[in-house]
């Protein structure tokens, strides 16, 4: 297939990158959890227009964690995915290669 740009990444890689990812994300699972009891402590009753402007930075802040958790969830479902169906197709081949030792081997070596 000329000129088709295939990318091949090793799969130590992938799990390397997936575990520090992992990392990352825990670490913002945990500062959320931090701003959530903050701004329910003293957040949302901010009357002042620099209090009112600290609440929209948060908001924002809270937003964006979302959006970078959804991400984070759909590409570990795809990944989970790939993983399983890659896993299944192994042990398809496996089971394939198998058949073919004892009397399949025997009938087309024509013994």
């Amino acid at each position: 297939m000329a000129g088709e740009n295939k990318t091949v990444v090793d799969h130590a890689v992938v799990l390397n990158t997936l575990e520090s990812l992992q990392g990352y994300v825990s670490g913002m699972t945990s500062t959320k959890t931090k701003v959530d009891d903050l701004m329910q402590q003293i957040g949302w009753g901010f009357k002042s227009a620099s209090g009112r402007a600290f609440v929209r930075k948060v908001e924002e802040w809270i937003i964006g964690y979302d959006t970078i958790m959804q991400k984070y969830q759909a590409l570990h479902e795809a990944t989970t995915g790939a993983k399983d169906s890659l896993t299944r197709a192994n042990e398809d081949a496996e089971q394939i290669s198998n058949n073919w030792g004892g009397p399949v081997y025997s009938i087309l070596s024509g013994q």
